[in-house]
């Protein structure tokens, strides 16, 4: 005979019609049995669940009904049960129009999702009000006015209802889950709403970083669509920054401060956020930590305005002219736009004010005004207060500081360079820029008594476009965390390739059909010389002694060959070998031996070699390919 446990089987199974029948049926056989009532009542709640899914209105008044009228227990056992039934209760109340509030919810959220925002969410606030610690309708009023600022942000459709009071409305839900989806999608338009700039950081700190998840980190790419943008976190970087620019908290702009801090490493290219970090470090009353932040970013980043303007704002009144130095080293930048430098101009200006130099202040003001007003942006006050002053009325608008500009940027410079080494080197090779690359240049320094070859993009030293491969350079170079990066590079005085050592070679082979001539080195190894880059080798003596320079390649045993010139007399220490011996000719073959010592067919041949011949050798050891071993070949073979 079947009993409640077969209902519950049949529930497990997914088979909740069958389970709804059997309990139906157990329970009006054994109204009294506890487990036939639980079964039931559990068979209920799944029916309900399809059938306001299935928006069977009908059907879940029916449910209902039965559910309301089951007897269940007031035990501890049974007191998921009556939540449950008191849950449904709520949900399928009738409202006083006479509607379920389930129906409500429903007719809400469609209206939402179809842009009748003021609709759903007047609704949802009525249902909120006498419900209040309904989940069903915080989630739907939550989404609600997800979609709402959505659209107010995105069509600036002010019809949406108030930005201020849907924030608001969405604090004061304490049934929406964090984190979670929901929770990020809503700091994403909060983030991006500018006229809730100044009060961002407030309600940050309210939704709790300790929500972001994983992918909020990642970037944002739309469902439907092939576009990605920045991730939540990267919003939220930017305007936590944008806010502290306009908070007058300090407690609120070191909160700030610590957030960027926290994350920045994780977006390294978004370079913008160095400067921010480097900024909220200012204002938290940090100079000192901020100029060492800077530092490194600045001699990575010298041809961004941003990052001499922000190593300037660490410096206090009492060192205005360090200040003077980097902010005119700013105006040195080329930038997209020339307005993105007018607050640079503006600080500078109020500098050269200070010093009494008046004519280059005004040259700076009137390049501000003009770019404030191209862009219809307002002047401010201390603007205005300047364009009254009889030197401001007297100034000439045609004139430029760009000599000023460069006199100072000596001492900007030095700043940026102050402790670093000054390092000898080359101009190794010049890289074509691939497309969508830029031009590069490999720079040999020597360091720690070894070559090292760093790469440099060739636009942040215009004076890389005037110098040969082998010219002398001397840079100065940070050792930060990134790996070494050049941070100065200037010409100095020297013969081409001055740094790198040289090494005694003797000529090996020489090949006229291919133009290359084999140069053997001391420790049976090779370098090639290829006669249209080194003309005059091909006429070098196979056996003649050179001096050689040459650089290691990036795949083990290749050398990039630089320079090579005669040696007339002999180094001491010899590294090849010569001997007596008797020519071996092969069969049939264009070569022969002398012992063991390879004579290559160009040698035999010119010397109308024959075997059996007594010669004298002058032999070096060499690394043989085919064998992979190292072997003797003749360079030079004299008749005795």
């Amino acid at each position: 005979m079947s009993d409640a446990r077969e209902v519950f089987s049949l529930r497990r199974s997914g088979k909740f019609e069958e389970a709804f029948t059997l309990a139906s049926a157990l329970y009006e056989a054994v109204p009294e049995e506890i487990w036939n009532i639980r079964a039931l009542g559990w068979s209920i709640h799944d029916c309900l669940k399809i059938a306001t899914k299935a928006g069977d209105t009908e059907r879940a008044k029916t449910l209902l009904d039965k559910l309301l009228n089951l007897p269940i227990g007031r035990g501890e056992d049974d007191a998921m049960l009556r939540e449950t039934r008191e849950y449904w209760a709520q949900r399928l109340e009738p409202t006083a129009n006479g509607e379920s509030i389930d129906h409500v919810v429903a007719t809400a959220a469609s209206n939402s999702k179809n842009g009748k925002h003021i609709e759903a969410l007047t609704a949802l606030q009525a249902m909120l009000a006498d419900s209040p610690k309904s989940k069903s309708i915080q989630s739907t009023l939550a989404w609600s006015i997800y979609r709402a600022l959505k659209d107010a942000r995105s069509n600036d459709n002010r019809g949406a209802g108030s930005l201020d009071q849907m924030v608001l409305q969405y604090q004061q839900l304490d049934s929406v889950e964090k984190p979670s989806l929901l929770h990020s999608l809503i700091l994403r338009e909060v983030a991006q709403i500018e006229s809730y700039r100044n009060r961002f950081i407030h309600f940050f700190k309210w939704w709790n970083p300790a929500y972001l998840r994983l992918e909020d980190f990642s970037r944002y790419e739309p469902e439907g669509t092939d576009k990605s943008f920045d991730s939540l976190v990267e919003n939220v970087i930017r305007a936590t920054y944008k806010a502290a620019k306009e908070s007058q908290d300090k407690a609120e702009i070191r909160w700030a401060q610590e957030f960027v801090g926290k994350y920045l490493d994780r977006f390294p290219n978004q370079e913008w956020f160095g400067y921010y970090y480097g900024k909220l470090l200012v204002w938290s009353g940090d100079p000192l930590k901020a100029r060492e932040h800077i530092l490194p970013i600045l001699r990575r980043k010298q041809s961004e305005f941003w990052a001499w303007d922000c190593l300037a704002s660490t410096y206090g009144p009492e060192q205005n002219d360090l200040r003077l130095a980097l902010l005119a080293r700013a105006l040195l930048c080329r930038t997209q736009d020339a307005s993105f430098l007018i607050n640079v101009r503006q600080s500078l200006a109020e500098l050269l004010i200070e010093r009494g130099m008046l004519q280059e202040a005004a040259v700076e003001i009137h390049e501000v005004i003009r770019q404030r007003e191209s862009k219809g942006w307002k002047l401010g006050e201390q603007l205005i207060g300047w364009q009254r002053e009889a030197w401001m009325l007297e100034s000439q608008r045609s004139s430029s500081n760009v000599d000023l500009y460069r006199t100072l940027a000596a001492t900007a410079d030095d700043i940026v360079n102050e402790g670093l080494p000054e390092i000898e080197g080359v101009v190794a090779r010049h890289i074509a820029a691939k497309p969508g690359e830029k031009p590069r240049t490999i720079i040999s320094v020597r360091l720690k008594d070894r070559l090292q070859d760093l790469r440099v993009a060739r636009g942040r030293f215009p004076v890389l476009a005037q110098l040969d491969v082998g010219t002398p350079v001397s840079v100065r170079v940070d050792d930060s965390e990134r790996g070494l990066d050049i941070v100065s590079l200037t010409r100095r005085d020297g013969e081409k390739w001055d740094i790198v050592p040289s090494a005694f070679g003797i000529v090996a082979a020489q090949n006229l059909n291919k133009g290359v001539t084999t140069v053997a080195l001391t420790n049976s190894e090779s370098i090639l010389y290829h006669h249209d880059a080194f003309p005059g080798i091909e006429d070098v003596a196979a056996g003649q002694c050179l001096l050689v320079k040459f650089t290691h390649g990036k795949e083990p045993g290749y050398k990039h060959s630089l320079t090579w010139s005669l040696v007339l007399k002999e180094p001491a220490q010899r590294f090849w070998t010569d001997f007596d011996g008797v020519v071996t000719l092969l069969p049939d073959k264009a070569f022969g031996f002398v012992g063991s010592a390879y004579i290559a067919p160009e040698i035999v041949s010119s010397l109308s070699l024959k075997s059996g011949e007594q010669v004298r050798v002058r032999a070096v050891v060499v690394f043989n390919p085919k064998r992979n071993e190292d072997g003797l070949r003749a360079v030079r073979v004299e008749r005795i």
